[in-house]
């Protein structure tokens, strides 16, 4: 702090500019990240539970009618999302009937949530869906995505934007800051040079020349030419 007060006055309302600008900067950007995320949260939750319904609803024939081969087939179409990691229909007495990449064995279907509902468990959303069809319910789909990956890639992407929008913003600062100081830094930099040549010179003729007479640095330039007059008197 004692070093900022030896700064020259032009550094000192850089320094404080960028340092306002800054942390304004920093409440907008973690708002905005913060809505972002729960926004993402949904619509990730909302998607795969939607897919889910969709592969439930296609496989409840091949259920219905034991056609675990239609049912493999509905399945592979899973390879087109990434973020799919698993899935199982399992019918009513518990058994495997079809599945997409790993098995899930019984200790990991228990950590899915009950039949219609989804569940974030860190790194992956489970989602359990009914398979129903006109005769009943034919058994239960088991969807496991992955959360952390998708989550991961949305902080890569903004951690760019926010980095570009920064630097951006840093540097607009200290530019505007630079253009517009001037304009209260000139009179006070003139002001401290007359009087440093009043003192080193003695010589009370010079004068501060007066950019404004309506503000405070204006009407100080003017009391100071008037105390330079009198002593010259």
């Amino acid at each position: 702090m004692k070093r900022f007060r030896n700064f020259p006055i032009q550094q000192k309302m850089l320094v404080m500019t960028l340092l306002i600008c800054g942390a304004v900067l920093l409440v907008a950007v973690a708002a905005l990240f913060t809505f972002q995320v729960l926004d993402f949260r949904s619509n990730f939750q909302r998607d795969n539970t939607t897919l889910a319904a969709i592969i439930a609803n296609n496989s409840s024939a091949a259920m219905a009618f034991k056609y675990d081969q239609d049912a493999k087939e509905v399945l592979a179409s899973l390879q087109a999302k990434p973020t799919v990691l698993t899935a199982s229909l399992v019918l009513p007495d518990g058994s495997l009937f079809a599945h997409f990449g790993t098995v899930e064995n019984a200790r990991t279907l228990s950590q899915f949530p009950p039949s219609g509902e989804s569940r974030f468990t860190g790194e992956h959303l489970l989602l359990t869906q009914p398979v129903m069809s006109k005769g009943g319910r034919e058994g239960t789909l088991f969807l496991r995505t992955d959360y952390r990956r998708t989550f991961l890639e949305l902080l890569r992407f903004y951690g760019k934007v926010i980095l570009g929008i920064v630097a951006v913003s840093i540097g607009l600062a200290a530019f505007l800051s630079s253009r517009l100081g001037r304009t209260i830094t000139h009179p006070v930099l003139q002001l401290a040079q007359t009087a440093k040549v009043v003192g080193e010179k003695k010589d009370y003729s010079v004068r501060v020349v007066v950019s404004s007479q309506g503000d405070e640095l204006g009407r100080l330039a003017e009391s100071f030419n008037e105390m330079l007059s009198r002593i010259e008197s």
